[in-house]
C-alpha cells in the first residue's frame, strides 16, 4: 500500500489540474491557431509554457484513490483491481457482480 503522502500529493495534483484546465486547454488551442498574428502566439506560448507541468494531463498518474497503487486502475472508478474485486466481492458496488457461467 503506497504511503498517505503519495496518495495525498496524488490528490492535490488532481485537484490542481481540475482548477486549472481550461485555462490551460485555452492556452494550447490559441496558440495553435495559424490566423493569429505570429508575435501574439508567441506570447501564448510563453504563457502555456509558465503554467506548471501538473496542469497537463499526461503528467498526471493514474493512481488507486484508496490504496495509492499505480498499476491496475480502472479509469471510471479510480479503483485498482485489487479493491475493486474486494468490493464486487462484498456486494458494495451496485449493479456489478462476478460473473459464471
Amino acid at each position: 500500500m503506497a504511503s498517505k503522502a503519495i496518495r495525498s500529493k496524488n490528490y492535490n495534483k488532481r485537484a490542481t489540474f481540475v482548477q486549472s484546465e481550461k485555462k490551460h486547454l485555452f492556452f494550447t488551442i490559441l496558440k495553435q491557431n495559424n490566423n493569429l498574428p505570429l508575435a501574439v502566439r508567441r506570447q501564448l506560448f510563453i504563457k502555456a509554457n509558465a503554467c506548471p507541468r501538473t496542469l497537463s494531463f499526461v503528467h498526471n498518474s493514474n493512481r488507486c484513490i484508496i490504496t495509492g497503487r499505480a498499476h491496475g486502475v480502472y479509469r471510471k472508478l479510480k479503483v485498482s483491481r485489487i479493491k475493486l474485486k474486494e468490493f464486487v466481492g462484498k456486494g458494495i458496488l451496485p449493479g456489478i457482480r462476478k460473473s459464471s457461467w
